[in-house]
C-alpha cells in the first residue's frame, strides 16, 4: 500500500488548531536549533524572553543536533530522565508545523503537553511535502495524529 497524504481539509485543520493552541506554563523550553545563524540568534532571544518572562525554569538548546528528530529523541530521553511534563518549542513559524507533528511522534507516548511558541517569518516552500514525505516514512506525525494530540491535550483533566 503506497502513502496517501492526507486531504486538505485534514491539513488546514490540524494547522488552524496548532494556531490556536494555547501556551502554558511549562517545565521546560526547547530552542529547536536552526542552520542558519540569525534564525537561530532569533530562536534563542524568543526563548530567553519567555524563560525570563517565568514560562518556564529550564531553556534547552541541542547544539549538537542533527536535525528536528534528533531533537525530539534527545528530549525524549531528558523527558524520561527529568519527569518533566510540559514542553514549549521555540522555532520559526514556517517550521512550526513540521516540528510539532514530528514531537508529536516521538513524545505522544509519554503524555507530555507540547506547546510551541514561534518567531514571525515567511513561509518556506516545500514544508508542506517535507511532512508528507517525513509522515510517509514514519519521522513525524500525520496531521490526523497532531489534531488527535492537541484535542487530547486540551482535554485532559
Amino acid at each position: 500500500m503506497t502513502y496517501q497524504p492526507e486531504t486538505t481539509s485534514e491539513r488546514l485543520t490540524f494547522e488552524r488548531a496548532l494556531d490556536a493552541l494555547p501556551c502554558h506554563k511549562s517545565d521546560v523550553i526547547v530552542v529547536l536549533r536552526c542552520h542558519d545563524a540569525e534564525e537561530n540568534k532569533e530562536r534563542v532571544e524568543l526563548a530567553a524572553k519567555l524563560l525570563i518572562s517565568g514560562w518556564a525554569n529550564v531553556m534547552l538548546l541541542f547544539n549538537d543536533s542533527a536535525n528536528t528528530k534528533d531533537e525530539a529523541h534527545k528530549l525524549r530521553e531528558m523527558l524520561l530522565e527529568m519527569m518533566w511534563k510540559r514542553v514549549i518549542l521555540v522555532t520559526h513559524s514556517y517550521h512550526s508545523y513540521r516540528a510539532y507533528l514530528t514531537f508529536v511522534k516521538w513524545l505522544a507516548d509519554l503524555q507530555t503537553e507540547i506547546y510551541i511558541k514561534t518567531v514571525p517569518s515567511g513561509v518556506v516552500l516545500g514544508e508542506r511535502e517535507k511532512i508528507d514525505k517525513y509522515s510517509a516514512a514514519g519521522d513525524c506525525a500525520t496531521y490526523s495524529d497532531g489534531m488527535d494530540y492537541i484535542w487530547l491535550t486540551t482535554n485532559r483533566t
